[in-house]
């Protein structure tokens, strides 16, 4: 080729520019994809949340209908049991029934990395939510409401608004309920399984804890306090004598009867049968018994027991979180 034939320069074609990188994926575009794919979930549960809190505030925890009370001791269970069944349980299990792990995991977006930046999202949803909720219990809750003290009642076990609506223990429930639902959906990954074993392994476990855990501790963790009276006392009042329990205390034992050593013992048989206050004191004196007593919890104590229960879920949620997390690893190296 001689110069005369060669294309001028202005002829020539221009290269094309070198191709770009794609560039990679971010934290935003994960909170993208999972607000896109949870929307209805998210949109749904607010609404039962506003729902639920509109009538906190309208009835003051007072509403009934016929023998069923609106209660709001249940509130914080119902509404974690909800976010289990529909927010957690699905969430890797739907992944896994339609097979769409088998696209997302391929991309350059870690398994691990994945669902972490899900759990972060909808945590925090979480966490808002049910902070609203607890806040808005314990400000609207009648005082009176549950002042039975009973230790098979979540909220009367001091008698006050607040065992179950301590915000920490509040936030504990719900991120619980919603990691051991997306727990069980790592395992079963079937949806409707995994919301049906969610909902029944949910509901065991808070029984568990608030009917069989919660009374063992307030009877059995700390010792309670004793208050006793001599009998002489139950024949004739004293109005200097110490007071008992309060209002706001636990009584884990309201009727005991001590022997001069101060030891517990029984009603004596042949004071079973005998009526009145004063014939009743006299036989059982006559029979060793010295005093009478209760023991209680102080109200003071409620915060340890919460923090002991709240540590209890801690723990769990740790569990739930590692097994997600184990699974999603080992389906991802499978």
């Amino acid at each position: 080729m001689t110069s005369a034939t060669a294309p001028s320069p202005s002829a020539r074609l221009e290269l094309a520019d070198p191709p770009r990188r794609k560039p990679k994926v971010g934290f935003g575009d994960l909170v993208a994809l999972t607000m896109r794919q949870h929307r209805l979930a998210l949109g749904c549960t607010v609404l039962l949340y506003v729902l639920f809190g509109l009538l906190i505030q309208l009835t003051q925890g007072e509403a009934s209908i016929g023998y069923w009370r609106f209660d709001p001791k249940d509130y914080a269970a119902a509404l974690a049991g909800v976010i289990a069944m529909f927010w957690g349980a699905p969430l890797l299990a739907t992944e896994y029934e339609q097979r769409t792990t088998v696209l997302v995991w391929s991309q350059d977006v870690s398994p691990v990395r994945w669902l972490l930046a899900k759990l972060t999202l909808l945590s925090g949803a979480v966490v808002v939510l049910s902070s609203l909720m607890a806040l808005l219990v314990r400000s609207q809750a009648a005082e009176e409401y549950s002042r039975s003290p009973s230790p098979y009642s979540p909220l009367g076990v001091f008698g006050s608004v607040g065992y179950e609506a301590w915000l920490p223990l509040s936030l504990a429930y719900a991120v619980f309920g919603f990691l051991f639902g997306v727990a069980v959906g790592a395992l079963f990954r079937r949806t409707v399984t995994a919301i049906g074993v969610t909902l029944v392994g949910f509901g065991a476990i808070r029984f568990l804890v608030a009917y069989v855990l919660r009374p063992w501790l307030v009877n059995n963790l700390i010792t309670p306090v004793r208050q006793t009276w001599s009998m002489s006392t139950w024949i004739t009042p004293d109005p200097h004598a110490a007071t008992g329990a309060g209002p706001r205390d636990f009584l884990v034992n309201s009727q005991i009867w001590l022997d001069h050593t101060g030891k517990v013992v029984y009603i004596p048989d042949a004071c079973y049968s005998v009526t009145g206050i004063k014939p009743f004191g006299n036989c059982m004196m006559a029979n060793g018994v010295a005093a009478t007593g209760e023991d209680y919890q102080p109200f003071s104590r409620l915060v340890i027991f919460q923090s002991v229960e709240l540590a209890v879920y801690v723990v769990l949620i740790v569990v739930c979180l590692g097994v997600a997390l184990w699974s999603v690893r080992r389906k991802a190296s499978i």
